[in-house]
């Protein structure tokens, strides 16, 4: 069984974002993402685009993108915002049953 499990293609960009990544350019669905200590990777996906498995292993090879950080942990997340948005992303969580990537 592989460790990736598949995914939305918005999750991968946040994830690869999130681990350091940067868009360097943009033309259409097609993404530059650079970083400084590694060569510019074409990030080419619809956000709704299902990612597989295999693709995934693909990408993490030429990104160092982990599987834990498709998912981050709550406390991560959470530590991140308090009071009112705090409260605002537990109800969103409950509600959608997605996690908030960034304190809005």
């Amino acid at each position: 069984m592989s460790a990736w499990p598949s995914t939305r293609a918005r999750r991968v960009l946040a994830a690869l974002m999130r681990i350091g990544w940067v868009v360097k350019r943009q033309s259409g669905s097609h993404r530059t993402l650079s970083r400084p200590e590694s060569a510019d990777f074409v990030f080419a996906f619809h956000d709704n685009e299902e990612i597989g498995p295999r693709m995934l292993a693909r990408i993490a090879k030429r990104t160092g993108l982990r599987p834990e950080d498709l998912c981050p942990r709550r406390d991560q997340i959470t530590s991140r915002l308090s009071g009112r948005a705090l409260r605002a992303a537990h109800r969103n969580v409950r509600r959608t049953s997605r996690w908030p990537l960034t304190a809005g």
